[in-house]
């Protein structure tokens, strides 16, 4: 027994100096907790309704406050009697609206998104993404289930020209799906009980939250279930238009490969408006991965650590502009990340609308000690081919803010964390202070 205590607690050791000198900003008490995610800010109410709510008068429903309604196409090939007076009805009132179709695995995906098109058809504005709602597996594998969704998502976007919501909750998707590749996608969970809902594996965060399935609402008779949108009225208008009002285009960049701990240099963004709405002073470049976050090279000329740059004057649509900034080196030796995107302050991250997407600026620098050889100036410049301004434009992170590769004590490296070596001392001497309790007991 007392071997078996002793081995115990060198592995509780090695797995704390593991967590510690992993490349993961993870801790061996993270690993397990909860993706817990509250709204941003403000948030707007809405409902879903199926048959199961029979007739609705849905002027009410608009008095009552409610801002959008997402209502069930079909349960499989079942369809609903009323979503053609749902969907027209939802319009009529001039609500947000959206539709959803219940996803059986067990039946033909193709068969099932070919009845969602030939209910919606091309969306149009303050139409959503139509939403696969899945939590069922019909005695399907997971790997059935998921090569049935992606076959799903691809011929429902093909045919309604916007890519769907995804609508599950935490357990059911972990445990019978279990992907992460779809954590791009738009997020309806559910989660009745919490304020702030726990997400499925591969989300960081949601854009609707039903959090009840026994509300009571004017117009409807019955319960019926209440989400909330994670954003402004004007965010949830914004996300439906066809045409994006805030979007841009990447055009060319430079920054500077290397830099001197302490050092300064110029880096600049060209973007290309593509969007319908001019920019003006209000849109700033803004820190992204994670949204405003603090960033590492914020200078003292900048508006804000957040925010290196704005727009000059105006610029109408199809128009170019050129953002130059100043980056401050962190004392810190080091590889950093940096990621920015566009914001039109007080309505609405273009990562949201037309692009870039918020991971699409991506900016590896080198930091060296004061000394040390390497270009500090020189920067590293792309103008000749504009990236998709959806897609990748450098590497990125999974780790989220900032990342950040150093050499620490005991010949660890950490990353996502500015800490250096004090993780790993801790965390090994808490496992050996451990060690030496089991041991004594034994």
């Amino acid at each position: 027994m007392a071997s078996r205590r002793f081995l115990r607690a060198l592995l509780v050791s090695s797995v704390a100096l593991v967590a510690a000198c992993s490349g993961s900003p993870e801790d061996l008490r993270t690993a397990e907790e909860e993706v817990v995610v509250c709204a941003k800010g403000s948030t707007v109410e809405g409902i879903d309704v199926s048959s199961w709510q029979g007739t609705i008068d849905w002027t009410k429903v608009k008095a009552s406050g409610k801002t959008f309604a997402i209502a069930r196409i079909s349960d499989g090939t079942y369809l609903d009697k009323q979503f053609e007076a749902n969907w027209a009805g939802i319009k009529k009132v001039g609500l947000v609206r959206g539709a959803y179709q219940f996803f059986r695995p067990g039946e033909d995906p193709t068969a099932l998104a070919n009845i969602v098109v030939s209910k919606v058809g091309k969306l149009g504005d303050n139409d959503l993404p139509v939403t696969c709602d899945v939590e069922a597996t019909d005695s399907q594998t997971a790997a059935t289930i998921l090569k049935k969704l992606t076959t799903w998502m691809a011929v429902v976007e093909a045919g309604t020209g916007k890519k769907p919501i995804i609508y599950t909750g935490k357990y059911f998707w972990n445990d019978n799906v279990g992907s992460t590749a779809w954590g791009k996608s738009w997020l309806w969970i559910a989660a009745y009980g919490p304020k702030c809902p726990d997400l499925p594996n591969g989300w960081s965060d949601w854009r609707f939250f039903q959090y009840s399935s026994t509300g009571a609402v004017s117009g409807i008779s019955g319960n019926v279930d209440l989400d909330v949108f994670n954003g402004t009225l004007a965010d949830l208008q914004a996300l439906t238009r066809s045409t994006a009002a805030y979007g841009a285009k990447v055009t060319g960049k430079a920054h500077p490969a290397t830099m001197k701990a302490g050092s300064t240099a110029t880096a600049w963004l060209e973007v290309q408006n593509v969007g319908t709405a001019t920019w003006n002073a209000s849109t700033h470049l803004g820190t992204t991965v994670a949204r405003d976050r603090v960033s590492a090279f914020a200078d003292a000329s900048w508006a804000k650590p957040d925010r290196p740059g704005a727009v000059t004057g105006t610029v109408a649509p199809g128009g170019l502009e050129k953002i130059s900034f100043t980056l401050h080196a962190p004392a810190k030796p080091g590889t950093y990340v940096e990621h920015f995107g566009l914001v039109q302050e007080g309505t609405a991250w273009f990562g949201d609308q037309g692009g870039p997407k918020d991971d699409a600026v991506a900016w590896t620098i080198e930091v060296t000690a004061d000394g040390d050889a390497g270009p500090t100036d020189a920067g590293a410049t792309d103008g000749g081919t504009p990236p998709n301004p959806n897609g990748d434009a450098g590497p990125t992170t999974d780790a989220g803010e900032l990342s950040v590769s150093t050499a620490s004590a005991g010949g660890c490296t950490t990353s996502g964390s500015t800490t250096g070596g004090a993780g790993g001392i801790a965390a090994l001497l808490l496992g050996l202070q451990l060690l030496a309790r089991r041991r004594a007991r034994g």
